[in-house]
């Protein structure tokens, strides 16, 4: 086992037993060898443990959760065991390319990056190939990187717009940064951790460089998080939201405080949306005609030019 990494690869995984060996395979074959793949089982009922166990790579640290603490928990966990100066953050469902390690750390030491992250190839399950990348859907072009920062962040991610959603991304991060910092996800949220965790390291003034090209490949797939109901994730969203306007950071700027009160209410609108339209879609009337609202009438008058 190598007690100095270059990088650690964090591989949180929960029932996955389809996908796990995919992840592994892919970290596995990286260009860049100095590595170590800490593979944490979050209480798996299926097989997702005996197959990570199943590789014999001394790079691969397996660790079992005794309960299923939940993604961000988890990673918390990976974070304090890695040894290396990077962090890569990979889910047991997805894949990187072979060279994708070696490409971003070039990357971070050319701009003394703390965080750089990738394009994404989106892939739904089973399919031959992906359908598009996060920045083909943002209809967007970028010829060079780009280095976010805390307003834009905030203000060009809305949530159902057509924007650059870099919170889909999976940087790698300098873990001298997290731990000088004290940061770390947010245990209490299920969904939407990466979003509040990447604005936690841009409060703290973390340089983050997007660099256009895809290296990472993300599964759409039933079940996954992704696949939950909106209005379960935009309360989630709206928890987060409320939580950094009490972060002292945000309370110092007005900017900061203006973009993410203006966050809040878009959250909410369209939070109160989906408390309408999914009983609706069920066919539970009795609690579309409970949950009617402003917010909901004012969307769907917005909307109707789109569903004629």
């Amino acid at each position: 086992m190598n007690a100095h990494p270059l990088v650690s690869i964090i591989i949180p995984a929960y029932n996955t037993e389809s996908y796990i060996a995919k992840a592994i395979q892919s970290a596995q074959e990286q260009t860049l060898t100095n590595i170590e793949i800490i593979v944490i089982d979050d209480c798996s009922t299926d097989n997702t443990l005996a197959i990570a166990q199943s590789f014999n790579d001394p790079r691969i640290i397996i660790i079992h959760n005794s309960e299923n603490l939940g993604v961000a928990s988890t990673r918390n966990k990976a974070i304090k065991l890695a040894k290396g100066s990077w962090l890569a953050l990979l889910d047991s469902d997805d894949w990187y390319e072979p060279n994708r390690l070696e490409t971003l750390l070039e990357v971070a030491q050319k701009t003394q990056a703390d965080l750089v992250s990738d394009d994404v190839y989106l892939i739904y399950d089973q399919a031959p190939s992906p359908w598009t990348t996060v920045i083909k859907m943002s209809g967007q072009t970028l010829a060079h990187p780009l280095v976010l920062e805390p307003i834009s962040f905030i203000t060009k991610q809305k949530f159902e717009s057509k924007s650059l959603f870099v919170t889909m991304t999976k940087p790698i991060i300098n873990r001298q940064f997290l731990l000088a910092h004290n940061l770390e996800y947010d245990p209490t949220l299920r969904q939407g951790q990466d979003y509040w965790f990447y604005l936690d390291c841009l409060l703290k003034e973390a340089k983050f460089i997007f660099y256009p090209y895809p290296y990472y490949y993300q599964r759409t797939r039933p079940g996954s998080l992704t696949q939950q109901k909106t209005s379960l994730r935009l309360e989630s969203y709206c928890r987060a939201n409320q939580k950094f306007l009490e972060k002292i950071e945000v309370k110092n700027s007005r900017e900061l405080t203006r973009a993410l009160v203006k966050n809040l209410r878009h959250l909410q609108r369209f939070k109160n949306y989906y408390k309408v339209v999914e009983p609706l879609k069920e066919g539970k009337f009795l609690e579309v005609i409970q949950a009617l609202n402003i917010d909901f009438l004012l969307l769907f008058l917005q909307r109707i030019p789109t569903l004629l």
